[in-house]
Protein backbone atom coordinates (compact mmCIF):
# COMPACT_ATOMS: atom_id res chain seq x y z
CA UNK A 1 0.00 0.00 0.00
CA UNK A 2 0.91 3.56 -0.49
CA UNK A 3 1.77 4.93 2.44
CA UNK A 4 -0.16 8.59 2.52
CA UNK A 5 2.94 10.27 4.13
CA UNK A 6 4.80 9.53 1.17
CA UNK A 7 2.42 10.47 -1.49
CA UNK A 8 1.39 13.47 0.26
CA UNK A 9 4.59 14.86 -1.41
CA UNK A 10 3.51 14.26 -4.74
CA UNK A 11 0.29 15.48 -5.25
CA UNK A 12 1.45 19.15 -3.62
CA UNK A 13 3.78 19.09 -6.69
CA UNK A 14 0.49 18.05 -9.01
CA UNK A 15 -1.48 21.13 -7.33
CA UNK A 16 0.58 24.02 -6.47
CA UNK A 17 2.85 23.44 -9.00
CA UNK A 18 1.14 22.49 -11.97
CA UNK A 19 -1.21 24.96 -12.63
CA UNK A 20 -2.92 25.59 -15.67
CA UNK A 21 -1.60 28.40 -17.46
CA UNK A 22 0.64 29.53 -19.94
CA UNK A 23 3.60 31.16 -20.35
CA UNK A 24 3.75 34.26 -18.11
CA UNK A 25 6.00 33.35 -15.74
CA UNK A 26 4.04 35.81 -12.99
CA UNK A 27 1.64 33.89 -12.72
CA UNK A 28 2.50 31.09 -10.62
CA UNK A 29 0.74 29.57 -7.59
CA UNK A 30 1.36 31.72 -4.52
CA UNK A 31 1.42 28.69 -2.02
CA UNK A 32 5.05 27.33 -1.54
CA UNK A 33 5.41 24.62 0.68
CA UNK A 34 8.49 24.07 1.94
CA UNK A 35 11.07 21.77 0.33
CA UNK A 36 14.06 19.57 0.93
CA UNK A 37 16.92 20.75 -0.73
CA UNK A 38 18.04 18.49 -3.57
CA UNK A 39 21.47 16.46 -2.54
CA UNK A 40 23.34 17.11 -5.65
CA UNK A 41 23.47 20.19 -8.17
CA UNK A 42 21.13 19.84 -11.04
CA UNK A 43 23.50 19.15 -14.09
CA UNK A 44 23.26 22.30 -16.94
CA UNK A 45 23.50 19.33 -19.86
CA UNK A 46 22.23 16.01 -20.82
CA UNK A 47 24.61 13.28 -20.61
CA UNK A 48 23.79 10.02 -22.26
CA UNK A 49 25.43 8.32 -19.56
CA UNK A 50 22.86 9.03 -17.06
CA UNK A 51 19.88 7.59 -18.59
CA UNK A 52 17.33 5.99 -16.60
CA UNK A 53 16.85 1.98 -17.05
CA UNK A 54 14.20 1.73 -14.31
CA UNK A 55 10.52 0.14 -14.87
CA UNK A 56 7.50 2.51 -15.41
CA UNK A 57 4.94 3.24 -12.70
CA UNK A 58 1.51 1.28 -12.01
CA UNK A 59 2.23 -1.36 -15.04
CA UNK A 60 -0.80 -3.54 -13.59
CA UNK A 61 -2.98 -0.76 -13.66
CA UNK A 62 -2.16 0.85 -17.02
CA UNK A 63 -5.19 -0.50 -18.89
CA UNK A 64 -7.53 0.49 -16.28
CA UNK A 65 -10.00 2.86 -18.63
CA UNK A 66 -10.87 5.14 -15.46
CA UNK A 67 -8.65 8.27 -14.93
CA UNK A 68 -9.05 11.70 -12.84
CA UNK A 69 -7.90 15.04 -13.96
CA UNK A 70 -6.12 16.43 -10.60
CA UNK A 71 -6.81 20.09 -11.44
CA UNK A 72 -5.21 23.18 -10.09
CA UNK A 73 -6.09 23.52 -6.64
CA UNK A 74 -3.55 24.81 -3.74
CA UNK A 75 -1.88 23.01 -1.13
CA UNK A 76 -5.04 22.52 1.13
CA UNK A 77 -6.65 19.76 -0.41
CA UNK A 78 -3.20 17.53 0.25
CA UNK A 79 -4.19 15.86 3.22
CA UNK A 80 -7.27 14.15 1.23
CA UNK A 81 -6.26 13.72 -2.47
CA UNK A 82 -4.26 10.17 -1.67
CA UNK A 83 -7.47 8.99 0.34
CA UNK A 84 -9.48 10.24 -2.38
CA UNK A 85 -8.05 9.75 -5.69
CA UNK A 86 -7.70 5.95 -4.66
CA UNK A 87 -10.89 5.60 -3.35
CA UNK A 88 -12.90 6.39 -5.97
CA UNK A 89 -11.32 3.73 -7.81
CA UNK A 90 -9.06 6.11 -10.21
CA UNK A 91 -5.88 4.40 -11.35
CA UNK A 92 -4.95 7.19 -13.53
CA UNK A 93 -3.93 11.08 -12.53
CA UNK A 94 -3.92 13.28 -15.46
CA UNK A 95 -3.79 17.20 -16.52
CA UNK A 96 -0.38 17.38 -14.12
CA UNK A 97 1.04 20.26 -15.82
CA UNK A 98 4.93 20.57 -16.53
CA UNK A 99 5.82 24.13 -17.33
CA UNK A 100 9.54 24.84 -18.98
CA UNK A 101 9.87 28.37 -17.90
CA UNK A 102 9.42 27.14 -14.29
CA UNK A 103 12.16 24.87 -14.14
CA UNK A 104 14.80 26.78 -16.44
CA UNK A 105 13.42 30.11 -15.69
CA UNK A 106 16.95 31.64 -16.72
CA UNK A 107 18.62 30.09 -19.97
CA UNK A 108 20.94 27.06 -17.54
CA UNK A 109 19.68 27.52 -14.42
CA UNK A 110 17.39 24.66 -13.52
CA UNK A 111 15.48 24.08 -10.50
CA UNK A 112 14.39 20.13 -10.15
CA UNK A 113 13.42 20.72 -5.96
CA UNK A 114 9.82 20.99 -6.37
CA UNK A 115 9.44 17.77 -9.28
CA UNK A 116 12.13 15.66 -7.63
CA UNK A 117 10.23 16.21 -4.38
CA UNK A 118 6.63 15.49 -5.60
CA UNK A 119 7.04 12.74 -8.18
CA UNK A 120 10.04 10.86 -5.84
CA UNK A 121 7.54 7.85 -4.81
CA UNK A 122 4.57 6.99 -6.85
CA UNK A 123 3.17 4.15 -6.11
CA UNK A 124 2.62 1.21 -8.18
CA UNK A 125 -1.30 2.22 -7.73
CA UNK A 126 -1.19 5.23 -9.70
CA UNK A 127 -0.44 6.18 -13.11
CA UNK A 128 0.81 9.28 -14.29
CA UNK A 129 0.45 11.84 -17.49
CA UNK A 130 2.46 14.50 -17.69
CA UNK A 131 1.19 17.81 -19.86
CA UNK A 132 4.25 19.33 -21.19
CA UNK A 133 3.62 23.01 -22.09
CA UNK A 134 7.06 23.61 -23.79
CA UNK A 135 7.14 27.18 -23.71
CA UNK A 136 9.51 29.74 -22.27
CA UNK A 137 9.89 34.08 -22.31
CA UNK A 138 13.51 33.80 -23.40
CA UNK A 139 13.20 30.69 -25.75
CA UNK A 140 9.57 31.61 -26.91
CA UNK A 141 8.55 33.70 -29.94
CA UNK A 142 5.64 35.04 -27.58
CA UNK A 143 3.52 38.37 -27.95
CA UNK A 144 0.16 36.40 -27.82
CA UNK A 145 -2.72 38.44 -26.77
CA UNK A 146 -4.08 35.81 -24.68
CA UNK A 147 -1.74 34.96 -21.42
CA UNK A 148 -2.39 31.49 -21.02
CA UNK A 149 -0.90 30.93 -24.60
CA UNK A 150 1.95 28.77 -25.95
CA UNK A 151 3.82 30.14 -28.89
CA UNK A 152 6.69 28.92 -31.88
CA UNK A 153 9.95 28.87 -30.40
CA UNK A 154 12.76 30.77 -31.36
CA UNK A 155 15.10 29.49 -33.95
CA UNK A 156 18.12 29.62 -31.72
CA UNK A 157 16.90 27.95 -28.65
CA UNK A 158 15.94 24.20 -30.57
CA UNK A 159 19.10 22.71 -28.38
CA UNK A 160 17.81 24.28 -25.67
CA UNK A 161 14.77 22.69 -25.97
CA UNK A 162 16.17 19.40 -26.61
CA UNK A 163 18.32 19.70 -23.11
CA UNK A 164 15.46 20.22 -20.84
CA UNK A 165 13.34 17.39 -22.17
CA UNK A 166 15.71 15.31 -21.76
CA UNK A 167 16.87 15.57 -18.47
CA UNK A 168 13.59 15.24 -17.31
CA UNK A 169 12.75 12.35 -18.99
CA UNK A 170 16.08 11.32 -17.36
CA UNK A 171 15.28 12.61 -13.82
CA UNK A 172 11.87 11.28 -14.35
CA UNK A 173 11.29 8.84 -16.82
CA UNK A 174 11.56 5.80 -14.04
CA UNK A 175 7.96 7.33 -12.54
CA UNK A 176 6.24 8.67 -15.92
CA UNK A 177 5.82 6.67 -19.34
CA UNK A 178 3.29 8.95 -20.40
CA UNK A 179 4.25 12.76 -22.01
CA UNK A 180 1.05 14.82 -23.69
CA UNK A 181 2.51 17.99 -25.80
CA UNK A 182 0.95 20.94 -25.54
CA UNK A 183 -2.71 21.67 -24.96
CA UNK A 184 -6.41 22.70 -27.36
CA UNK A 185 -3.64 23.76 -29.92
CA UNK A 186 -6.22 24.44 -32.26
CA UNK A 187 -7.94 27.58 -29.93
CA UNK A 188 -6.10 30.88 -29.44
CA UNK A 189 -6.32 30.58 -25.35
CA UNK A 190 -3.46 28.11 -25.67
CA UNK A 191 -1.66 28.66 -28.71
CA UNK A 192 -0.90 31.24 -31.03
CA UNK A 193 1.36 32.45 -33.55
CA UNK A 194 1.92 36.11 -34.21
CA UNK A 195 3.96 36.08 -37.41
CA UNK A 196 1.61 33.56 -39.23
CA UNK A 197 -0.86 34.46 -41.41
CA UNK A 198 -3.15 30.86 -42.05
CA UNK A 199 -4.29 28.18 -39.53
CA UNK A 200 -2.19 26.01 -41.80
CA UNK A 201 1.12 28.39 -40.84
CA UNK A 202 0.46 28.17 -36.68
CA UNK A 203 -0.20 24.47 -37.14
CA UNK A 204 3.12 23.85 -38.73
CA UNK A 205 4.92 25.76 -35.54
CA UNK A 206 2.90 23.66 -33.46
CA UNK A 207 4.10 20.65 -35.24
CA UNK A 208 7.82 21.56 -35.39
CA UNK A 209 7.87 21.41 -31.29
CA UNK A 210 5.66 18.13 -31.15
CA UNK A 211 8.52 16.46 -33.41
CA UNK A 212 11.17 17.10 -31.63
CA UNK A 213 9.58 16.69 -28.32
CA UNK A 214 8.66 13.21 -29.89
CA UNK A 215 12.10 12.07 -30.76
CA UNK A 216 14.22 13.47 -27.67
CA UNK A 217 11.42 12.00 -25.55
CA UNK A 218 12.03 8.95 -27.34
CA UNK A 219 15.10 8.67 -27.84
CA UNK A 220 15.64 9.25 -23.91
CA UNK A 221 13.05 6.20 -22.94
CA UNK A 222 12.40 4.00 -25.80
CA UNK A 223 9.16 3.20 -23.37
CA UNK A 224 7.79 6.36 -23.29
CA UNK A 225 3.98 7.21 -24.96
CA UNK A 226 3.58 10.62 -26.70
CA UNK A 227 -0.01 11.92 -26.36
CA UNK A 228 -1.13 14.60 -28.90
CA UNK A 229 -1.92 17.31 -26.53
CA UNK A 230 -6.11 17.61 -26.02
CA UNK A 231 -8.07 19.44 -29.17
CA UNK A 232 -10.91 20.97 -27.69
CA UNK A 233 -13.82 18.59 -29.35
CA UNK A 234 -15.49 22.37 -29.35
CA UNK A 235 -17.77 21.88 -32.10
CA UNK A 236 -19.56 24.17 -34.32
CA UNK A 237 -21.31 23.27 -37.95
CA UNK A 238 -20.57 19.34 -37.10
CA UNK A 239 -16.93 20.18 -37.52
CA UNK A 240 -13.86 20.89 -34.37
CA UNK A 241 -14.13 24.74 -34.20
CA UNK A 242 -10.97 25.15 -36.25
CA UNK A 243 -10.93 22.40 -38.49
CA UNK A 244 -8.22 23.38 -40.97
CA UNK A 245 -5.09 23.84 -37.85
CA UNK A 246 -6.81 19.91 -36.79
CA UNK A 247 -6.26 18.59 -39.80
CA UNK A 248 -3.09 19.86 -40.90
CA UNK A 249 -1.63 18.64 -37.67
CA UNK A 250 -2.65 15.06 -38.20
CA UNK A 251 -2.37 14.78 -41.39
CA UNK A 252 1.57 16.09 -41.35
CA UNK A 253 2.09 14.62 -37.85
CA UNK A 254 1.01 10.77 -37.72
CA UNK A 255 4.49 10.17 -36.93
CA UNK A 256 5.00 12.01 -33.90
CA UNK A 257 2.25 10.78 -31.43
CA UNK A 258 1.00 7.53 -29.86
CA UNK A 259 -2.33 8.54 -28.34
CA UNK A 260 -4.85 11.07 -29.94
CA UNK A 261 -6.44 13.44 -27.19
CA UNK A 262 -9.73 14.76 -27.28
CA UNK A 263 -11.40 16.63 -24.76
CA UNK A 264 -15.22 16.44 -24.34
CA UNK A 265 -17.62 18.84 -22.72
CA UNK A 266 -20.98 19.80 -24.11
CA UNK A 267 -23.85 17.98 -25.18
CA UNK A 268 -23.01 13.80 -24.12
CA UNK A 269 -25.06 12.34 -27.15
CA UNK A 270 -22.44 14.50 -29.49
CA UNK A 271 -19.70 12.05 -28.69
CA UNK A 272 -19.89 9.96 -31.07
CA UNK A 273 -20.01 12.39 -34.11
CA UNK A 274 -16.86 14.22 -32.43
CA UNK A 275 -14.73 11.24 -32.26
CA UNK A 276 -15.78 9.98 -35.27
CA UNK A 277 -15.06 13.22 -37.05
CA UNK A 278 -11.06 12.77 -35.56
CA UNK A 279 -11.24 8.88 -36.87
CA UNK A 280 -12.21 9.67 -39.86
CA UNK A 281 -9.60 12.25 -40.30
CA UNK A 282 -6.64 10.11 -39.50
CA UNK A 283 -8.58 7.15 -42.07
CA UNK A 284 -8.15 9.82 -44.55
CA UNK A 285 -4.57 9.64 -44.45
CA UNK A 286 -4.33 5.75 -43.58
CA UNK A 287 -3.58 5.42 -40.29
CA UNK A 288 -5.93 4.84 -36.50
CA UNK A 289 -4.49 5.55 -33.24
CA UNK A 290 -6.13 5.45 -29.70
CA UNK A 291 -8.38 8.14 -28.62
CA UNK A 292 -8.27 9.34 -24.89
CA UNK A 293 -10.09 12.38 -23.81
CA UNK A 294 -8.03 13.95 -20.69
CA UNK A 295 -10.82 16.08 -19.84
CA UNK A 296 -14.45 15.04 -19.52
CA UNK A 297 -16.59 16.55 -17.56
CA UNK A 298 -20.16 17.56 -16.84
CA UNK A 299 -23.15 18.97 -16.41
CA UNK A 300 -22.00 21.97 -18.58
CA UNK A 301 -24.10 24.61 -18.37
CA UNK A 302 -22.87 26.79 -21.36
CA UNK A 303 -25.88 25.02 -23.85
CA UNK A 304 -28.49 25.32 -21.59
CA UNK A 305 -27.51 29.36 -20.65
CA UNK A 306 -26.77 30.11 -24.41
CA UNK A 307 -29.82 28.28 -25.52
CA UNK A 308 -32.49 29.73 -23.39
CA UNK A 309 -31.92 33.39 -22.38
CA UNK A 310 -30.96 36.20 -24.76
CA UNK A 311 -28.14 38.51 -24.16
CA UNK A 312 -26.90 36.56 -21.14
CA UNK A 313 -23.22 37.85 -21.63
CA UNK A 314 -24.46 41.90 -20.37
CA UNK A 315 -26.72 40.19 -17.20
CA UNK A 316 -26.16 40.45 -13.48
CA UNK A 317 -26.29 37.00 -11.29
CA UNK A 318 -29.78 38.16 -10.18
CA UNK A 319 -31.12 38.31 -13.86
CA UNK A 320 -29.76 35.30 -14.77
CA UNK A 321 -31.24 33.43 -12.13
CA UNK A 322 -34.37 34.92 -12.24
CA UNK A 323 -34.82 33.73 -16.13
CA UNK A 324 -33.29 30.64 -16.08
CA UNK A 325 -33.97 27.41 -14.40
CA UNK A 326 -30.33 25.77 -15.34
CA UNK A 327 -28.89 28.58 -13.64
CA UNK A 328 -30.92 28.36 -10.63
CA UNK A 329 -30.02 24.47 -10.47
CA UNK A 330 -26.78 25.10 -10.95
CA UNK A 331 -25.77 27.84 -8.52
CA UNK A 332 -28.31 27.75 -5.28
CA UNK A 333 -27.85 26.03 -2.42
CA UNK A 334 -31.51 25.41 -2.78
CA UNK A 335 -31.53 23.42 -5.50
CA UNK A 336 -27.89 21.49 -4.42
CA UNK A 337 -29.76 18.38 -3.78
CA UNK A 338 -31.11 18.25 -7.88
CA UNK A 339 -28.02 19.72 -9.08
CA UNK A 340 -25.63 16.75 -7.45
CA UNK A 341 -28.33 14.45 -8.85
CA UNK A 342 -27.82 15.33 -12.02
CA UNK A 343 -24.18 15.25 -11.14
CA UNK A 344 -23.93 11.76 -10.46
CA UNK A 345 -26.51 10.73 -13.36
CA UNK A 346 -24.07 12.38 -15.84
CA UNK A 347 -20.88 11.14 -14.64
CA UNK A 348 -22.30 7.22 -15.48
CA UNK A 349 -23.87 8.79 -18.59
CA UNK A 350 -20.75 10.79 -19.92
CA UNK A 351 -18.25 7.67 -19.73
CA UNK A 352 -21.20 5.58 -21.32
CA UNK A 353 -20.71 7.58 -24.54
CA UNK A 354 -17.65 7.87 -24.33
CA UNK A 355 -16.70 4.38 -24.04
CA UNK A 356 -19.49 3.86 -26.86
CA UNK A 357 -17.80 6.71 -29.32
CA UNK A 358 -14.12 4.89 -29.55
CA UNK A 359 -12.50 6.50 -26.33
CA UNK A 360 -10.27 4.03 -24.41
CA UNK A 361 -9.32 6.15 -21.64
CA UNK A 362 -11.68 8.85 -20.09
CA UNK A 363 -11.06 11.29 -17.68
CA UNK A 364 -12.90 12.90 -15.42
CA UNK A 365 -12.53 16.50 -14.90
CA UNK A 366 -12.06 17.01 -11.86
CA UNK A 367 -11.30 15.33 -8.41
CA UNK A 368 -11.89 18.77 -6.59
CA UNK A 369 -14.75 21.14 -6.90
CA UNK A 370 -16.00 24.18 -5.33
CA UNK A 371 -19.35 24.18 -3.58
CA UNK A 372 -20.75 27.43 -4.16
CA UNK A 373 -20.17 30.64 -5.73
CA UNK A 374 -20.72 34.01 -4.47
CA UNK A 375 -20.80 35.83 -7.62
CA UNK A 376 -21.60 34.64 -11.30
CA UNK A 377 -21.92 36.23 -14.56
CA UNK A 378 -21.91 34.80 -17.96
CA UNK A 379 -17.84 35.82 -18.77
CA UNK A 380 -17.40 34.25 -15.44
CA UNK A 381 -19.74 30.93 -16.14
CA UNK A 382 -16.87 29.03 -17.99
CA UNK A 383 -14.50 29.23 -14.95
CA UNK A 384 -17.62 28.07 -12.68
CA UNK A 385 -18.66 25.54 -14.43
CA UNK A 386 -15.47 23.59 -14.55
CA UNK A 387 -15.16 24.27 -10.78
CA UNK A 388 -18.44 22.74 -10.38
CA UNK A 389 -17.69 19.16 -12.27
CA UNK A 390 -15.14 17.74 -9.07
CA UNK A 391 -16.43 14.88 -7.37
CA UNK A 392 -15.65 15.66 -4.07
CA UNK A 393 -17.45 19.37 -3.10
CA UNK A 394 -14.75 22.18 -1.20
CA UNK A 395 -16.04 25.29 0.87
CA UNK A 396 -13.04 27.96 1.64
CA UNK A 397 -13.10 30.93 4.25
CA UNK A 398 -11.05 33.87 3.06
CA UNK A 399 -6.87 33.47 5.38
CA UNK A 400 -8.34 29.92 6.59
CA UNK A 401 -8.60 28.03 2.98
CA UNK A 402 -10.80 24.89 2.69
CA UNK A 403 -12.47 24.22 5.65
CA UNK A 404 -15.06 21.68 4.46
CA UNK A 405 -14.90 19.03 2.02
CA UNK A 406 -17.84 16.61 0.93
CA UNK A 407 -17.99 13.85 -0.87
CA UNK A 408 -20.82 14.19 -3.91
CA UNK A 409 -23.33 11.31 -4.91
CA UNK A 410 -21.21 11.57 -8.04
CA UNK A 411 -17.87 10.42 -6.15
CA UNK A 412 -19.18 7.23 -4.91
CA UNK A 413 -21.26 6.63 -8.53
CA UNK A 414 -17.83 7.17 -10.02
CA UNK A 415 -16.63 4.27 -7.37
CA UNK A 416 -19.41 1.80 -8.23
CA UNK A 417 -18.75 2.79 -11.95
CA UNK A 418 -15.28 1.82 -11.42
CA UNK A 419 -16.24 -1.63 -9.34
CA UNK A 420 -18.53 -2.66 -12.35
CA UNK A 421 -16.54 -2.31 -15.23
CA UNK A 422 -12.86 -1.19 -14.65
CA UNK A 423 -10.66 -3.65 -16.83
CA UNK A 424 -13.31 -4.08 -19.08
CA UNK A 425 -12.79 -6.24 -22.21
CA UNK A 426 -15.59 -4.91 -24.52
CA UNK A 427 -18.81 -2.45 -24.75
CA UNK A 428 -21.49 -3.08 -27.30
CA UNK A 429 -24.73 0.04 -27.43
CA UNK A 430 -27.68 -2.12 -27.75
CA UNK A 431 -31.01 -1.09 -29.34
CA UNK A 432 -33.60 -2.00 -27.31
CA UNK A 433 -37.12 -0.30 -26.37
CA UNK A 434 -36.84 3.55 -25.22
CA UNK A 435 -33.52 3.53 -23.76
CA UNK A 436 -29.73 3.92 -23.65
CA UNK A 437 -28.56 0.34 -23.29
CA UNK A 438 -24.93 -0.44 -22.92
CA UNK A 439 -23.14 -4.17 -22.91
CA UNK A 440 -20.35 -4.92 -21.34
CA UNK A 441 -17.74 -7.93 -21.02
CA UNK A 442 -15.95 -8.40 -17.83
CA UNK A 443 -13.42 -10.36 -17.08
CA UNK A 444 -16.10 -13.09 -19.21
CA UNK A 445 -19.35 -11.69 -17.45
CA UNK A 446 -21.61 -9.76 -19.03
CA UNK A 447 -22.98 -6.00 -17.41
CA UNK A 448 -25.49 -3.90 -18.60
CA UNK A 449 -25.89 -0.09 -18.24
CA UNK A 450 -28.95 1.28 -18.79
CA UNK A 451 -31.46 4.09 -18.01
CA UNK A 452 -34.91 5.54 -19.96
CA UNK A 453 -35.86 9.04 -20.04
CA UNK A 454 -39.72 7.94 -20.22
CA UNK A 455 -39.15 4.49 -18.36
CA UNK A 456 -39.14 1.15 -19.67
CA UNK A 457 -39.50 -2.45 -19.72
CA UNK A 458 -36.49 -4.58 -20.71
CA UNK A 459 -36.15 -7.91 -21.94
CA UNK A 460 -32.77 -8.89 -21.58
CA UNK A 461 -33.13 -12.44 -21.47
CA UNK A 462 -30.63 -12.90 -24.87
CA UNK A 463 -27.78 -11.74 -22.30
CA UNK A 464 -28.73 -13.05 -18.80
CA UNK A 465 -30.77 -16.35 -17.93
CA UNK A 466 -33.14 -16.52 -14.79
CA UNK A 467 -32.87 -13.02 -12.30
CA UNK A 468 -30.65 -10.17 -12.44
CA UNK A 469 -30.05 -7.84 -9.85
CA UNK A 470 -29.94 -4.04 -10.45
CA UNK A 471 -26.96 -1.88 -8.70
CA UNK A 472 -28.27 1.72 -8.34
CA UNK A 473 -26.56 5.00 -8.54
CA UNK A 474 -26.02 7.07 -5.16
CA UNK A 475 -28.53 10.31 -6.26
CA UNK A 476 -28.27 12.24 -2.68
CA UNK A 477 -26.59 12.41 0.65
CA UNK A 478 -28.49 11.52 3.81
CA UNK A 479 -28.04 15.16 6.19
CA UNK A 480 -24.80 13.96 7.69
CA UNK A 481 -24.01 14.12 3.92
CA UNK A 482 -23.35 10.21 4.00
CA UNK A 483 -24.09 8.53 1.02
CA UNK A 484 -28.04 7.14 0.49
CA UNK A 485 -27.31 3.46 -1.05
CA UNK A 486 -30.70 2.19 -2.28
CA UNK A 487 -31.35 -2.05 -2.04
CA UNK A 488 -30.75 -3.87 -5.14
CA UNK A 489 -33.59 -4.83 -7.29
CA UNK A 490 -34.09 -8.14 -8.59
CA UNK A 491 -36.31 -8.82 -11.72
CA UNK A 492 -37.21 -11.77 -14.02
CA UNK A 493 -34.39 -10.86 -16.99
CA UNK A 494 -37.38 -10.71 -19.52
CA UNK A 495 -38.65 -8.02 -17.57
CA UNK A 496 -36.28 -5.47 -16.56
CA UNK A 497 -37.70 -2.12 -15.03
CA UNK A 498 -35.59 0.63 -15.76
CA UNK A 499 -36.09 4.38 -15.02
CA UNK A 500 -34.11 7.85 -15.68
CA UNK A 501 -31.18 7.17 -13.09
CA UNK A 502 -28.70 4.62 -14.65
CA UNK A 503 -28.21 1.30 -13.34
CA UNK A 504 -25.92 -1.66 -13.59
CA UNK A 505 -27.59 -5.03 -14.26
CA UNK A 506 -25.64 -8.15 -13.76
CA UNK A 507 -27.01 -12.06 -13.93
CA UNK A 508 -27.56 -13.54 -9.91
CA UNK A 509 -25.21 -16.31 -10.08
CA UNK A 510 -26.30 -19.80 -8.75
Amino acid sequence: MIKLTKFLGILVFIISVFLISGCVQSEKSTVTPELPLTTTPSPETYNDEDNNTGETTAEKFEESPFGIAISHFGSDYLTRMPEDLLGVGAHWAGSLIVRWYEIEPIKGEFNWEKIDYYLGEVGNEINLLLELRLCNDWASVGGCEKNLAGSPLKEEHWDDLDNFLKLLVRREGNKVKYWSIGNEMEIENFWCCTFCETEEESAEEYLKILKRAYNVIKEADDDAVIVLGGFTGNWKNGTNVNPEFVEYVLKNGKDYFDILDVHLYGDPETYEERIQWFIELMSKYGYSKPIWSTEMGGPDIRSCLESNMSGSRDKSLEEIITENECARVFHLPGYRKEYYKMHAEEVVKRYMYAFDAGVSKPFWWTLYAVREYQYLTYEWMSHVVFSKMGLVATESERGKGVINYMKTPGYYTYKILAEELDMFDSTEKLSLNDAEVFLFNVDGTHVIVAWSEKGAILDLSNYFGGTVRIRHIVSELDEQENPVYLEDEFFSSAAVKIEQEPVFIREVSG
